[in-house]
């Protein structure tokens, strides 16, 4: 993977995750747990720094082979961390992978996941080449009108259920 990567709109920068941003994943996983552990069991009570530190150094060996994608997410004016999204479980065979996210608990309900979701399903239709289908759970088919909702926009705005590792 391209350590490089970097996507974004007017509002977020989505890019490949820094060896010296452990400290804000950190910061953004404990305010975040009574909501996000719900849905990533990674995200516990005794989250520690040291995990923020092995993922972020984790995320540059799960990504060889083109199978993993994980991104951080931040304000593109303020730079503050508020997630994470991510591409997983990718199958060449069948085309399709997994686009899990979460966004820290002060960011939830400010349209983040979605942007930040569609940069990056952008991104894996552009880069890994997936084939177009239908989301099974309801979500937008790629390429269609805007108007319709992404799968679980409202009602899990804090987190998906796929985890980013």
């Amino acid at each position: 993977m391209n350590p490089n990567h970097e996507l974004a709109d007017g509002k977020i920068i989505v890019r490949t995750y820094r060896e010296e941003e452990a400290a804000a994943l950190y910061e953004a996983v404990r305010e975040s747990i009574a909501e996000v552990s719900v849905w990533l069991p990674w995200c516990h009570e005794n989250y520690s720094i040291e995990e923020s530190r092995e993922f972020v150094v984790s995320r540059e060996l799960a990504s060889q082979g083109d199978k993993w994608y994980s991104f951080a997410v931040f304000e593109k004016d303020a730079g503050r961390f508020l997630g994470g999204v991510g591409l997983n479980f990718i199958n060449r065979v069948h085309q399709v992978g997994n686009l899990g996210y979460w966004v820290r608990t002060s960011a939830a309900g400010s349209g983040i996941a979605t942007q930040a979701a569609r940069l990056v399903a952008r991104f894996g239709f552009e880069t890994t080449r997936f084939a177009s289908h239908r989301n099974p759970r309801g979500g937008r088919q790629h390429g269609e009108p805007e108007s319709r909702r992404e799968s679980g926009r409202g009602a899990r705005r804090h987190a998906a259920k796929a985890p980013l590792d």
